[in-house]
């Protein structure tokens, strides 16, 4: 539970920033999510040597690697779909110039009589 809200949160936070982060630090967080991931579910002592240097999350491991994991790829997928939908845009070298479109009409929808 804790990680789809991490993630849930982490989705919608990106309405609130000005500028997205570049692709490489995006990688950088989607390695770190997955060994987040990976590592809350190893149970053996290595795993909590790494987590009892912090005690907050040697008190509750699971739940605390799962909301940061959940909270690095909800950012990593949101900022990669931004990406994604910005790279549909109008080329910057075609803004501020006058286009010429040319198209066809073919067909106009229906209209429903208002008339009882």
């Amino acid at each position: 539970m804790a990680f789809f809200l991490a993630f849930a949160l982490a989705v919608f936070s990106i309405r609130w920033q000005s500028q997205l982060l570049p692709l490489p630090l995006l990688w950088l967080l989607f390695v770190t999510a997955v060994l987040l991931l990976l590592l809350s579910f190893y149970r053996r002592n290595a795993a909590s040597a790494i987590c009892s240097a912090f005690p907050v999350i040697h008190a509750a491991r699971k739940p605390v690697l799962l909301m940061l994991a959940g909270l690095f790829l909800g950012v990593v997928y949101s900022h990669v779909y931004a990406h994604s939908l910005l790279a549909k845009n109008l080329p910057n070298r075609l803004w501020n110039k006058d286009l010429i479109i040319e198209a066809y009409i073919e067909s106009l929808p229906l209209q429903k009589s208002l008339a009882l």
